[in-house]
């Protein structure tokens, strides 16, 4: 809490059986009235993973995505010629699932239907790894996808963002005795532009696609910065142990 300061939110008591391994995820909205924060607990033996194979287990964690289709597929496979791997209602989570330990894609899409609305590319799974996949609401800037992913190991955790996902490049004019200067075009192949930035504190945000960076003099017209924008939080915590 602001100042240091605590309030419990959340408070259940459970039985834990052992040789048995517990996630307990915090998911809600904490912004929107009339919804709350609830506990999830996905419980799962405690069992090694085989030599060769990496796990992975999805869960629902988007409070403002409907039913979704999951594809775990090979890089390359076109979602159009399979069926899906799963399908979760929010709060629902698949079981966990051994795989080869290889180059995999994830895509997401509405249950029923084959638009992708969440891709990540081609992930490495390397043997061993032990994935809790938590579908969480987008909150970054730079992708329309409605979703991202947490990806939790029980050691640490990251997010996953749609492939598609752009990064944020700030131009800022901030020599006082300097003339106006040309900003330099920093996607390849793209007609994005940046107009003739001509004093303090004049600055403007473009999104660029990730490793496609390049150094070309642009054009003085056609301005199409992109603004940042802001989302209302919510909440993915997770805690796990092992009885």
């Amino acid at each position: 809490m602001p100042g240091g300061g605590t309030s419990t939110v959340l408070n259940q008591t459970y039985q834990l059986n052992p040789g048995r391994e517990y996630t307990v995820v915090a998911i809600g909205d904490v912004d929107t009235a009339g919804k709350t924060l609830e506990l999830k607990v996905i419980e799962n033996s405690d069992t090694h993973v085989a030599h060769g194979y990496g796990r992975v287990q999805v869960f629902h964690g988007a409070p403002d995505a409907p039913q979704v289709d999951i594809y775990v597929t090979a890089p390359n496979t076109d979602v159009n010629g399979v069926s899906p791997n799963l399908t979760l209602n929010y709060t629902e989570n698949s079981g966990q699932i051994d795989l080869p330990q290889g180059d995999y894609r994830i895509r997401v899409t509405g249950a029923g239907s084959k638009a992708v609305l969440f891709d990540t590319g081609s992930v490495p799974l390397a043997s061993g790894d032990d994935w809790l996949l938590t579908a969480i609401e987008n909150v970054y800037p730079g992708s329309a996808a409605p979703i991202a992913l947490q990806l939790s190991t029980g050691k640490s955790s990251s997010i996953v963002l749609d492939k598609d996902t752009k990064s944020s490049v700030r131009a800022v004019h901030a020599i006082s005795t300097a003339p106006a200067v040309d900003i330099l075009q920093l996607v390849q192949n793209s007609s994005e532009t940046l107009p003739l930035i001509t004093k303090r504190p004049l600055q403007m945000l473009i999104r660029v696609m990730p490793n496609l960076m390049s150094q070309r003099p642009i054009k003085q017209t056609h301005c199409s910065a992109a603004i940042s924008h802001s989302k209302k939080p919510k909440v993915t915590m997770l805690l796990q142990w092992v009885c």
